[in-house]
């Protein structure tokens, strides 16, 4: 009989994500703002990891702020 190798399956990074926050590796503020990344809505975020809409736009909208103040420092200091 021959041998027949099978390959590795592969794990789309939507459910790396998930599988990080299950097993506790992973924040979810963390896994809010990477699934983002991927382009993942607010809406099927809040769906997927099982929180509420409210949390996940809270997270994103605060990451957006302290990016926009990181950014306003950064050219002021280079001026």
């Amino acid at each position: 009989m021959s041998e027949t190798k099978q390959s590795p399956v592969k794990v789309s990074p939507v459910t790396a994500i998930l599988n990080a926050v299950a097993s506790g590796n992973m924040a979810k503020s963390e896994a809010i703002r990477q699934l983002r990344d991927l382009g993942v809505s607010r809406w099927d975020t809040s769906k997927v990891l099982g929180i509420k809409y409210q949390f996940v736009r809270n997270v994103l909208v605060r990451d957006a702020e302290v990016t926009a103040k990181r950014a306003a420092k950064a050219s002021s200091e280079t001026k």
